[in-house]
C-alpha cells in the first residue's frame, strides 16, 4: 500500500509477553546483541500472548523525528515496542538484512539528554543494538509501527 510519499508493508506476528525480554532476545538468534538492552531500560507489564498487525513504513525522503511523529499521529499509529520488534525479527529474520529497522517507541533519556531507541541494523550479521536518536533519518530506513 502506498500513501503519498511513503510505503507501508503489513505483517502479522504473535508477541509472547509471557517471555522475558532476555528470552525474546535469545529466541531471535542474533549474531550480536547490545548489552544495554534489558528489561530495566525497556520494561513491559503484559504477561500474555497476542496476535498483532505490525507495519514497516519506508519514507521516500530523509525524515526528522518530529516529521515522523506528526505522521504517526495523523494516521493514528504508534512506534512498535521492544517485544513487538523482537517478535517481528523472530518471524521475519531476513527483513533486517535488507533494511535498517527502527522501533522509535522504545526510548529512554540518558543522563546527558540523548534519546536512545532499539534498532535492528542491516548487515551480514543479524544485530540488535541501541542507537542515538538522529536529527534526520535516511530515506532507506524502515520504521516498525502498530495501530494505536
Amino acid at each position: 500500500m502506498q500513501w503519498s510519499y511513503f510505503v507501508i508493508e503489513p505483517f502479522t506476528v504473535t508477541v509472547n509477553y509471557r517471555q522475558s525480554l532476555k528470552e525474546m532476545i535469545i529466541a531471535g538468534n542474533y549474531d550480536k546483541v547490545d548489552e544495554g538492552i534489558n528489561e530495566k531500560l525497556f520494561p513491559f507489564k503484559r504477561r500474555d500472548a497476542v496476535n498483532t498487525c505490525l507495519n514497516l513504513i519506508k519514507f521516500g525522503k530523509d525524515m526528522t523525528n518530529s516529521e515522523i511523529f506528526r505522521l504517526y499521529e495523523k494516521y493514528n499509529i504508534r512506534s512498535a515496542n521492544a517485544p513487538e520488534l523482537l517478535a517481528f525479527s523472530i518471524k521475519y529474520p531476513n527483513k533486517q538484512k535488507k533494511h535498517r529497522i527502527i522501533a522509535l517507541g522504545n526510548t529512554y533519556s540518558m543522563f546527558l539528554g540523548y534519546r536512545i531507541s532499539i534498532v535492528e541494523k542491516y548487515t551480514i550479521l543479524r544485530t540488535l543494538t541501541m542507537y542515538e536518536f538522529t536529527k534526520r533519518w535516511p530515506k532507506d530506513t524502515k520504521f516498525l509501527t502498530a495501530s494505536k
